[in-house]
């Protein structure tokens, strides 16, 4: 499982061509089903290339409202509306350790 605030998150695991690197990157393009929240226009070109994202999957992506994400399995893609218990949001929210 790999969860990370943005994409650009990559860029602090190891150097380009290291293996922590690659793994990382490997883990993202390789795994089968995807949970994208609201994602910046700023970075939705390279979320969508990474994850691939169709055209209609980038928009919506950019429009997501809190507790609102875009499930993907392989290539079907699902809007949900999520409704996490505390212990969820302990493990899964990536805002409060951001703000470290």
């Amino acid at each position: 499982m790999l969860i990370m605030h943005e994409l650009a998150d990559l860029g602090t695991v190891g150097d380009v061509v290291s293996p922590q690197r690659i793994q990382a990157v490997g883990l993202l393009t390789k795994s089968q089903v995807k949970v994208i929240d609201n994602q910046a226009v700023t970075s939705i070109g390279a979320v969508g290339q990474a994850v691939g994202l169709t055209a209609i999957e980038r928009e919506l992506a950019t429009s997501l409202g809190r507790g609102e994400a875009l499930w993907k399995f392989g290539n079907r893609s699902f809007l949900v509306h999520t409704d996490p218990a505390d212990l969820e949001l302990a493990v899964f929210s990536t805002d409060a350790r951001r703000a470290e």
